[in-house]
């Protein structure tokens, strides 16, 4: 985990001294917003409890992931970003239960190729938590917190790197709540937009 913070910050030092270097490389304010499906596994006796109401009759539970970064490129196929997400985690039958899990904390957004524009890959550390609401209550259970990170691969349907685009993507997220694994995994599309190229 060290290691993770690590290249994230040097990744930001390094863009910042480079981009202060020249202008004409910068590309600008970048964000993302999006949802997909989501799957999470809880630590036991939760997660099996979980499951087993989820298999009872008349019982539909529904996973979704929601994702929003915020940033600013700081050489020309590496954004600095802050995110905001999680997966709602929700079971329905006269009442619903939602469990939430929440991330939020800085990241990269890198584009590796830059003849082949299309692949992006991110990696988020940051700050997690995990709650559960109950649709009768106007209350919510404050849960386990702690370290989580994230690592995505993304298609982006825009090859200039600028403007609006589609992104189509998987995203594994990994937290270590009060000292238990709970590992995540999504699918998701995304609407993009990158500003274009300044000239200094």
């Amino acid at each position: 985990m060290k290691k993770l913070l690590a290249f994230v910050f040097l990744a930001m030092f390094l863009g910042t001294f480079i981009s202060a270097q020249d202008e004409d490389y910068r590309r600008g304010f970048y964000v993302d917003v999006g949802a997909g499906w989501g799957w999470i596994k809880y630590p036991e006796p939760f997660n099996s409890s979980v499951k087993s109401v989820a298999d009872l009759p008349g019982v539909t539970r529904i996973s979704i992931d929601i994702d929003l970064s915020l940033g600013y490129a700081v050489i020309p196929n590496l954004y600095i970003v802050g995110s905001l997400g999680g997966i709602a985690d929700s079971l329905s039958a006269s009442n619903t239960l939602t469990m939430m899990t929440m991330f939020i904390g800085p990241g990269v957004k890198f584009y590796p190729l830059p003849s082949k524009k299309y692949l992006q890959l991110g990696l988020d550390i940051g700050y997690s938590g995990f709650s559960i609401s109950d649709s009768r209550s106007s209350d919510s259970i404050k849960g386990p917190t702690g370290f989580a990170f994230q690592l995505s691969v993304v298609g982006d349907f825009d090859k200039t790197m600028t403007g609006p685009a589609l992104l189509l993507g998987g995203k594994f997220y990994l937290g270590i709540l009060d000292g238990e694994v709970v590992p995540a995994f999504s699918l998701f599309a995304k609407f993009v937009y990158k500003a274009k190229k300044r000239n200094g």
